[in-house]
């Protein structure tokens, strides 16, 4: 039997040099170390030599299902929806009557001032404890950024350009992409380290999209910059965990806890962190290993949720937590040609929730940290998936949560949008069907 004690030590030892450019390394396990460096450390030989065996076929048959994936995975790097300058695509879009109040709002919005967020801004919340000075500016940034992509993919005149521009380099100016309240131990603030949380990696998946999107109209060195900024930022400690499962397990101030958390911060993260690497990543070896690690993260997400799909966080973080899971489900079929579908017994059971906490159509009770009614974009999202379960919800592909900010939205809006407009055929190819557990038995 492997103790904990070698276990911990083989990791630390042979964990990290076990993958090297995605192949197992063919020497000894034990090459590097004699026995007197693991006696040391109180570990038998013998104890170490079976970790680290148990360890290499971890590594073994993680490089094989990565391997896997690769293979299924398009040369390079895509989002959901093609770019805007193919309109064939985006022309019926077009055509929406909701396009043409999103050209509106972002009319009402060129050449508008983009806040500042100050070193002090930030401080504010560890003096005061306010979160809203610094994070209404920060949502809003984001925001318009989200808008002004939108509008010129549906119009394509190139007269919002200049505002995705001047948006995305006010974005990659930033001195973090965090907001104080996920930065309590100054990790990204004062020490410079990278730290990815909810909204780290919703503005990498964010400016991922506009650096695909519209590499044809930025400045080549604004989206290399932008490329540059999401791998320093997000995705290089993404892939330092997918590839070491054991820096992912830590807790406390762990920055990396939520990797097989079960709350809403684990899809959260994940779909940011894989929308980003989707869209921007070349190497399709490193696309493969975020939906690998993917795959490995999301049973412990549904071990959050009582048997029948209950979500004790609330329908607001239904919408935020489940939303984001149902967007990654997407892309990671639409990707993968439906190699990797993400799906779970329990995931049929967590949709139909969204139906049976209403009181009424678009009502239902507020509870525990958030409240209010079902997303419908997400709900028509969901009625692909699991038909038998979900109804419709009759809301066009473009309908965007109304404001100014939309921080807690299913996910960000141009993926949404795209997940939505472009993304049906490869959630027919997942089979769009499930049944539901519920207490005392199943229904289909």
């Amino acid at each position: 039997m492997v103790t904990r004690k070698a276990l911990f030590l083989a990791v630390a030892f042979f964990a990290a040099a076990v993958v090297n450019g995605g192949e197992v390394q063919k020497t000894a396990v034990c090459a590097s170390f004699d026995a007197a460096t693991i006696a040391s450390n109180g570990v038998k030989v013998a104890d170490w030599m079976l970790a680290a065996a148990e360890l290499r076929r971890y590594a073994l048959a993680h490089v094989s299902r990565v391997d896997q994936i690769a293979a299924r995975l398009p040369e390079r790097p895509c989002t959901p929806a093609p770019r805007p300058c193919d309109r064939a695509a985006w022309a019926p879009l077009a055509k929406d009557p909701a396009a043409a109040a999103i050209i509106a709002s972002a009319e009402k919005l060129v050449g508008a001032k983009i806040d500042e967020l100050t070193d002090d801004l930030y401080r504010d919340f560890s003096r005061t404890g306010n979160r809203v000075r610094y994070e209404t500016p920060y949502f809003r940034k984001i925001y318009r950024l989200n808008l002004f992509m939108l509008a010129e993919a549906l119009e394509w005149k190139g007269r919002f350009v200049p505002e995705i521009r001047r948006y995305l380099e006010s974005i990659l100016d930033e001195k973090v992409w965090t907001i104080p309240a996920t930065d309590t131990k100054d990790i990204a603030f004062v020490k410079g380290q990278p730290v990815i949380c909810l909204f780290s990696a919703n503005r990498a998946w964010i400016v991922a999209y506009a650096a695909n999107w519209f590499a044809d109209v930025l400045p080549p060195e604004l989206v290399a910059r932008a490329k540059l900024e999401c791998r320093k930022r997000v995705l290089d400690l993404y892939l330092t965990a997918c590839r070491n499962p054991s820096l992912a397990k830590g807790g406390g101030g762990d920055p990396l806890w939520w990797f097989f958390a079960r709350t809403n911060w684990s899809p959260v993260c994940h779909a940011g962190c894989v929308g980003a690497a989707l869209a921007i990543l070349d190497s399709r070896r490193e696309r493969a290993e975020c939906l690998e690690a993917v795959e490995r993260a999301m049973p412990h997400y549904f071990q959050g949720f009582g048997r029948d799909g209950y979500c004790s966080e609330g329908m607001g973080y239904w919408n935020y937590g489940f939303g984001h899971y149902v967007a990654l489900r997407a892309m990671a079929g639409q990707a993968t040609g439906g190699f990797v579908t993400l799906d779970s017994p329990m995931a049929a059971s967590v949709a139909a929730y969204a139906v049976n906490f209403q009181l009424e159509n678009g009502l239902s009770p507020h509870f525990a940290d958030g409240g209010g009614a079902s997303d419908l974009s997400l709900l028509d999202l969901c009625h692909r998936f699991w038909p038998k379960v979900v109804p419709g919800s009759g809301v066009g592909p473009l309908s965007l949560n109304k404001g100014d900010s939309a921080s807690f939205s299913p996910c960000p809006p141009c993926a949404f949008i795209a997940l939505r407009a472009f993304g049906r055929a490869s959630i027919q190819q997942q089979g769009g069907t499930a049944s539901v557990q519920q207490q005392g038995g199943t229904a289909s």
